[in-house]
């Protein structure tokens, strides 16, 4: 049985995506863009950031009720990923003639379909235009091969083997900021430093029965991701050694989620989380304080913003924020959750495509038509065509 609050972050983070996307390919709100509408409508990478992680989360669940093998592991992911990123695909090279009068080669169009494009293009550029969302599932590909490759031994887990992949892609992020000649080499180092994001999530699984989480950690965790996503610690927009910190930063959220309130492993180990959290904190605040590239308004409230997690201790607040959690957020958030994955892949050439063809149509009903079309056309490819090809190849 799928954790319902996974799925609420999954379906929450899916929709941050959209609305990343949303605001800066719809004219209007590209050109009205303030940071009023980018503290709300900027966090698309972050939330892919969220997504690597519930993806380590879910293959060690799903993989500790079900070990299978290296090579049922593997089909079983091809099964689940490829016939909607094919379709993805299909579409966003429909949009490309359609809008733009060109056909990406069948190199690109092939290597986007396998996927090997990356945020960086060393063996193939992305589909810049209509999708460039699949550099994540060249990533999320990799970890799977990885993993199934070095980490699956007799349908078990070989700790050995994911401790050494750690280190090797910790050691990555170093050299992820130099460019060596070789584009393969380049191509790799960057799969292994953002693949730490990866091993959190699996490692988060295996935490969650021997530390406890509160609420008030958990809701500083959260607050602290707008602080330590502004960090600059290098040039570098996609930054794996800031992910990662950002990675370490959500332990305390997805504890709390999971958390095996059975175990007799658990009491008084919060602080272990929390030191390490406070800590991170403090290094991260000063960081941004000394960065002259903010506003000193915007530097304060990221600062402060994590220290809004004291109103829970309000029984109040917290009598609200249960309700609203589960009376508003779970129902809606848990059923976007279920078809995040296809609106992730189909929802960014239906934006370019309804905002090229309605430009005279007005702003919310064009808006509204984006969504529409995108949850139908998830709807459908998740429970008719993958709903189908699971029952024909996945007996």
């Amino acid at each position: 049985m799928k954790n319902k609050y996974l799925e609420m972050v999954r379906g929450l983070a899916a929709l941050l995506v959209v609305l990343t996307h949303l605001s800066s390919k719809t004219p209007e709100l590209a050109r009205n863009k303030g940071h009023l509408i980018n503290f709300f409508c900027n966090w698309g990478t972050e939330a892919v950031i969220i997504f690597f992680i519930l993806s380590g989360i879910v293959i060690h669940s799903s993989f500790e009720k079900k070990p299978r093998s290296m090579s049922m592991f593997l089909y079983q992911r091809i099964v689940r990923l490829h016939p909607t990123l094919l379709l993805g695909v299909l579409i966003s090279v429909v949009i490309e003639h359609s809008i733009f009068r060109q056909v990406p080669p069948l190199g690109t169009i092939f290597f986007n379909i396998i996927p090997l494009s990356s945020i960086s293009g060393y063996l193939s550029p992305l589909l810049w235009n209509t999708n460039p969302v699949i550099w994540s599932l060249t990533f999320e590909v990799f970890f799977y091969l990885i993993f199934g490759l070095f980490a699956i031994n007799n349908k078990k887990i070989n700790n050995r083997n994911l401790i050494l992949w750690f280190i090797i892609s910790v050691c990555c992020i170093g050299f992820y900021y130099i460019n060596f000649s070789s584009a393969i080499l380049n191509h790799l180092i960057q799969m292994f430093a953002f693949s730490t994001i990866w091993i959190v999530g699996f490692y988060i699984w295996k935490l969650r029965g021997y530390f406890s989480m509160n609420l008030l950690t958990a809701i500083f965790g959260v607050l602290m991701f707008p602080l330590i996503s502004r960090l600059r610690l290098t040039e570098n927009y996609y930054d794996p050694a800031k992910y990662f910190l950002f990675a370490c930063v959500s332990i305390p959220m997805f504890l709390y989620l999971i958390v095996d309130k059975s175990s007799t492993a658990l009491q008084k180990k919060v602080f272990l989380i929390t030191i390490p959290l406070v800590i991170i904190y403090i290094v991260a605040s000063t960081l941004l304080i000394l960065d002259r590239s903010y506003l000193s308004a915007i530097k304060i409230a990221y600062v402060l913003l994590p220290f809004f997690s004291l109103l829970i201790t309000s029984k109040l607040i917290k009598r609200l924020l249960s309700y609203l959690r589960d009376k508003i957020f779970l129902p809606f958030f848990v059923c976007l959750g279920k078809y995040s994955y296809s609106i992730y892949l189909f929802h960014f050439p239906i934006i370019v495509g309804i905002n090229a063809y309605f430009t005279e149509v007005n702003l919310l009903i064009r808006v509204s038509i984006i969504f529409i079309c995108t949850l139908l056309l998830s709807y459908f490819m998740e429970n008719v065509i993958q709903s189908f090809l699971n029952k024909k190849l996945l007996r």
